[in-house]
């Protein structure tokens, strides 16, 4: 690795004239160079001196005092010493890292708004049946804070009528009696056809798990309501 055979002294002794600095465009920020011209131009020069004092004639000897070291920046080539574009006070982080943020800058993640209704606006579904597509559009108007035993009742009939529609449609073999099961078989074929990525399938595999509002069918649901 270059950087490990770079002789440190020498190239210390170089960047901590502020001389030498402003000849190769840069400036020292809290002890860290910041560019004040574009960071290739910049780069190309520093890696101009680090083969010059690596393998080059240039030693500690010969900038070991300032007029050297100016002496020296000055002999450089005109078309490795970088064009200034930044004011001095603003230079630019060298480097991957972006440069960091002012606090006035900084704004605090807004919490998102509560949902008004279940199915908002901005989502469209494709229901080709009159009867779900009737309890879809029940589920776009109902509000969840006044009616939010209703929308969830209606969102697990919804979803119980939609998993049979799709598997009488797609001819699909299941004997699931409980709607978990029968949406596995439904997220199954879903991800056999490339019809979900993996968070969604994820979602899904959830969603039909024991222990959730979707795991019992909805005649045991209804004669617990009714009992």
């Amino acid at each position: 690795d270059r950087r490990v055979q770079v002789p440190g002294s020498t190239l210390g002794r170089l960047l901590s004239t502020p001389y030498v600095r402003d000849r190769l465009g840069v400036e020292l920020v809290d002890g860290k160079l910041r560019a004040l011209a574009p960071e290739d131009e910049v780069e190309a020069a520093l890696l101009h001196i680090v083969d010059d004092i690596t393998d080059g004639p240039t030693k500690v000897s010969d900038v070991y005092y300032v007029e050297q070291r100016k002496a020296y920046v000055d002999a450089l080539p005109a078309a490795v010493v970088p064009r200034q574009t930044h004011e001095p006070g603003k230079g630019v982080a060298l480097g991957t890292d972006p440069p960091e943020p002012s606090k006035r800058q900084r704004r605090r993640p807004r919490a998102p708004k509560p949902r008004e209704r279940l199915i908002p606006g901005d989502c469209v579904l494709e229901v080709s049946d009159a009867r779900l597509h009737a309890i879809e559009t029940e589920l776009r108007h109902l509000s969840i804070e006044t009616y939010t035993n209703a929308v969830s009742v209606l969102l697990r009939v919804f979803l119980e009528l939609t998993a049979d529609w799709y598997i009488e449609d797609r001819q699909l073999a299941t004997q699931a009696s409980r709607l978990g099961g029968r949406l596995n078989a439904v997220t199954d074929d879903l991800v056999n056809r490339q019809k979900l990525t993996g968070d969604e399938m994820k979602a899904a595999r959830r969603a039909a798990q024991r222990g959730t509002f979707l795991a019992p069918s909805v005649t045991q649901m209804n004669r617990g309501l009714v009992t």
